[in-house]
């Protein structure tokens, strides 16, 4: 079985992610100018296992929302969440 890869961060990305692990939900905030537009969600688990959500929204400056996939992630997942300004990879800790 293939998994889909886990595109890379390009930087500079005006999106500030969190991740709570007693809540499973995710925090993303657009600390930029314009507006964010979120097209797909990638996680990639210690195991190997690999999933893509392709989550849209579309975040205005300032606006956070929060964000839950279906399931709790491991210490150690990569979630990369892919916008039109390019790739966020965070490592859940």
């Amino acid at each position: 079985m293939q998994y889909p890869s886990i595109p890379q961060t390009q930087t500079p990305l005006a999106l500030k992610v969190s991740y709570n692990v007693t809540t499973g939900y995710f925090n993303i905030t657009n600390a930029g100018g314009s507006i964010i537009h979120v097209q797909n969600i990638f996680i990639r688990e210690p195991d190997g296992n690999a999933y893509v959500s392709t989550f849209q929204t579309s975040l205005l400056q300032g606006q956070t929302i929060p964000i839950f996939l279906g399931k709790y992630l491991e210490h150690g997942s990569v979630v990369s969440i892919e916008t039109n300004e390019g790739v966020k990879t965070v490592v859940v800790s």
